[in-house]
Formats: structure tokens, sequence, C-alpha cells
């Protein structure tokens, strides 16, 4: 019995088939190559953690987004009103303009004798208190207009307008749609050969690849580990929580390659059709190795390097010595 090439591949690690197939010739030429092994797997597109913004001082909420609005980086998506800092702020600067003027004092005194030095630096300590608290409180009311560290979307909003805060009380939850990542699940036995740093590709919906690399291993029970894959460049947001196909590339190494398609199978054994200077094809038993993501098949023994052997008529070959054997058993 004849196993169709496709179940062939299928039937090997880590094959895949090329549209590069296409547009093999007839007969090809056995040659060494560098080649990747890899694995393919499934993995979930998952965003960072949700991010909760505070109120950066006590008063009362001005405005703020709703949940399920989307936001950019950036962006303002609420704002408190500081009464008690902008109280405490207009007094604190009034105390800093006239703590200046003494200092000033206190340095010529100092010039003259008139004070110690030990003196003089009670009072810049003083004097830098009240510089800190309005700097502080200055912060406090500018970070009152919250704006988002992250594209995303609101999750929850705490309190709604008109609400009283406490300072550090959280107003909101984005759920951040930047960073997103790609977390697939591996075989505890394929574990040992991924690490991060380890090429990858997120195949997408739309048939595009986009390249990336592993960042962490992680335990993930029930015979896998978690191979977090961070993308070159951004995932789209709408595939957040949906399972996309992962290619990770396990080795790299050179090989003698030939096409998967030259290659017919037989009780479990695989031939090939050497095509000599003269004379008909010649079929010749082959040890195959792992299949790369270009659709070729390593060569561990058989073939040389230099060979030309039958690429597409592989089968058309194989089933026209069936033909004559079937003939003459008739």
């Amino acid at each position: 019995m004849i196993i169709p090439i496709i179940t062939l591949v299928g039937l090997l690690l880590f094959a895949s088939l090329s549209p590069a197939l296409a547009r093999i010739p007839d007969t090809y030429t056995v040659e060494k190559t560098k080649i990747q092994i890899t694995a393919r797997l499934l993995g979930e597109v998952e965003s960072p953690p949700p991010i909760t913004l505070s109120s950066p001082a006590q008063g009362e909420v001005a405005w703020v987004k709703n949940p399920g609005e989307a936001v950019r980086k950036g962006e303002e998506v609420g704002q408190i009103d500081p009464i008690s800092a902008k109280i405490e702020l207009k007094g604190a600067k009034n105390r800093l303009k006239i703590a200046r003027k003494v200092l000033k004092q206190k340095e010529e005194l100092l010039k003259l004798g008139l004070i110690s030095k030990q003196e003089f630096l009670q009072y810049q300590a003083r004097y830098n208190e009240i510089e800190g608290r309005v700097s502080l409180l200055s912060y406090q009311i500018k970070a009152s207009e919250l704006r988002s560290p992250t594209e995303g979307v609101i999750i929850k909003v705490f309190k709604g307008p008109g609400s009283m805060l406490a300072a550090g009380e959280a107003v909101l939850t984005i759920m951040p749609t930047e960073g997103l990542y790609v977390l697939a699940s591996v075989p505890v036995e394929k574990a040992p050969q991924i690490h991060p740093g380890s090429k990858a590709s997120i195949s997408l919906p739309n048939g595009k690849r986009i390249t990336g690399k592993v960042s962490t291993i992680s335990p993930a029970g029930q015979g896998f580990v978690h191979a977090r894959i961070i993308p070159d460049i951004p995932l789209p947001t709408t595939l957040v929580d949906s399972m996309v196909p992962v290619e990770i590339t396990l080795s790299q190494r050179v090989a003698l390659v030939i096409p998967s398609q030259a290659v017919v199978e037989k009780n479990g054994r695989f031939f090939v059709f050497a095509m000599p200077p003269q004379g008909k094809p010649q079929k010749r038993e082959v040890k195959l190795g792992k299949t790369t993501g270009e659709g070729l098949i390593e060569v561990l023994s058989g073939l040389k390097e230099g060979e030309r052997i039958l690429a597409k008529g592989a089968y058309q070959e194989e089933y026209k010595n069936i033909k004559q054997y079937i003939h003459k058993e008739d």
C-alpha cells in the first residue's frame, strides 16, 4: 500500500508544506543547506496585567471615562479635583516665599559671623522641607489629571463623578491592549530544546506571519510548560484571548535535504528515484531525518550531495512500476 505524500509529511515531526514546493522542477539536485527544526504549537494571545489608576490626593472626582471605552497611551481618562491640596499649596507657597527671604538674611548673618553654621543649617533644612512640600502638592495637583499609561480598554470604574476620594484610593482599571504576547503550550519533552531567545513565528488569521522570540518558560502542569512569545511588531488587539498557531525554532544545522514530494513510502520504508547521467530512474531506499518548515526533508543516508533525483514525478514513477508489476502477474 502506498501512503499519499501528504500523509508521509504529516507523520514526520514538525512537518509543514511551503507554497515554494509548487515551483520545484521535475528533477532536483541533492544539496546541503541550513535547516530549521521547529515545533508547531497552539498559543493564546494574552495582554499584560490590568493597571489600576488611583487618586494622587484627597479630592472629588470631576469626571471619568466609562467602562468599555478604548483609550490611547497618554490620553486623559479622568480628573480629580484635589480641593485640600489646592488650599494647602496656596499656604505652602506663601510660607516658602517668606522662608526664602529669611534664608537669604541668614546667609548674610553667617558671613558676618553673627550666627553659627549649625543654626544656619537648621534653618536651611526647614526651608528645604517647605520647598519639598510645595513640590509634592504641585505634583499631586498635576497628577490629578489621570492619564492612561498604555493603550487599552477601561474595564472598571470604582468611583463616578462627584464621589469623594482619599489619597491613594482606586479610581479605574485599564486592561492594556499593547504589549500583547502569545502563551504557547509546549510538551515537556520539547521544553529542553526551547529557551529564552529562541526564534518563533505567529500565524495570523489573515494568513500573515509575525516573527518573535521566546521571553520566558514557566510550568503549566499536566505534561506541558508555557513559552511566552513576544512579537517583533504589535499584534492586533482583536486577537486578545484567541488561539493562534505558532512555530518555535528548536535547532538549526547544515544538512543534506530533498523535497518532501520526491519521497515515496512503502511498508514503512522510504524511497527516491535517483537520476543517473544516462538510463532510467533508479529506485533507492533512503533514511530520513526531520522535516523543515520549508517542505524539505533531511536525508541521513542513501544519497550523496550533487546527485539528481526525481522531484515532482516520484509518485508517477512508482505508480508506473506498480502497473508493470501487476501486468506481469496477470
